[in-house]
């Protein structure tokens, strides 16, 4: 759990003062459940990540690490996630900053937009004359299922470089790459090996089996997540469980005024500003019931 200051005390002190930040709110979150994150300053609308419906010391899959580089006010940052991370300092010390690398990272994963819509030019720290933008997700999941269809428990770790040209305002994907324990599960890169001056790169993308042998290769969109495209297949199994951790993040800037007070019906998906909370929390309560009474 990633929380911001301003929301700490409320956690011990059961969330009856308002001015603590006081909130109380669960998930469903599929089959991977393991990160809440918030960031707050007084007046300012309330952001976090909210990815966990067990409780608090229950986590077992939950994201380890962020590495961000060249991002608005992140030259070079990197945070280690235990089960309980809050973040605390000043304004502009970079704690939105955090969650929102976070959230443009999910969506790019999920193809909700690509990488000009998510990472514009204004996106490069302005201090920095670099023209790259780096990001790193670690996220640890358990095991799955039991006998010869089931998925060992381990480590992820997610890595996207942005390429920008600064005087086009245009960006691309330099490389992609998705690793479990060690083994690549899938790698897109810019290939300038054939280009001239008359010709663009290419933009490959290289699968590979769970087993760690190589799959097919072929030709990608350099604005797009490719571990977004791949279809589910049976040696695939490894790509697609992690996928589905990171279609679970839900990811919220919450402004207070904007929440409606009623909700008419269940929402499964909830607006950035959370203007509909209501809706997707009665979603998310009345699932997990629902699934319970259905389990065989």
């Amino acid at each position: 759990m990633l929380w911001g200051e301003g929301w700490a005390r409320s956690i011990n002190s059961g969330g009856g003062n308002r001015s603590r930040h006081a909130s109380q709110c669960c998930s469903r979150a599929g089959p991977h459940r393991g990160t809440v994150g918030l960031a707050t300053n007084p007046g300012q609308p309330r952001q976090f990540v909210l990815v966990s419906q067990r409780s608090l010391w229950e986590i077992i899959d939950m994201l380890t690490r962020l590495y961000a580089e060249n991002f608005k006010c992140l030259a070079s940052v990197g945070l280690d996630f235990a089960p309980l991370t809050v973040l605390v300092g000043p304004n502009g010390s970079g704690k939105s900053s955090v969650l929102e690398a976070l959230r443009k990272v999910s969506d790019l994963l999920t193809q909700r937009n690509n990488t000009e819509a998510l990472f514009p030019t204004d996106s490069l720290t302005r201090w920095d004359t670099r023209s790259e933008q780096l990001f790193q997700l670690e996220v640890r999941l358990p095991g799955e299922g039991d006998g010869s269809g089931s998925l060992p428990g381990g480590l992820y770790r997610y890595t996207l470089r942005l390429s920008h040209d600064k005087l086009r305002a245009k960006n691309r994907i330099a490389e992609e790459k998705l690793n479990f324990e060690g083994k690549t599960l899938y790698r897109g890169w810019l290939d300038d090996s054939e280009a001239g001056e008359a010709s663009a790169p290419t933009f490959r993308a290289h699968l590979f089996r769970d087993n760690g042998t190589e799959g097919a290769e072929v030709l990608g969109d350099w604005h797009y997540s490719g571990i977004a495209r791949i279809g589910p297949r049976p040696e695939n199994r490894l790509l697609q469980r992690f996928r589905r951790y990171i279609e679970h993040l839900v990811i919220l800037s919450i402004n207070p005024g904007s929440v409606t007070a009623e909700a008419r019906r269940e929402q499964s998906l909830v607006n950035f500003d959370g203007s509909d909370f209501a809706a997707w929390f009665l979603c998310s309560s009345i699932q997990p019931a629902l699934d319970t009474a259905y389990l065989p």
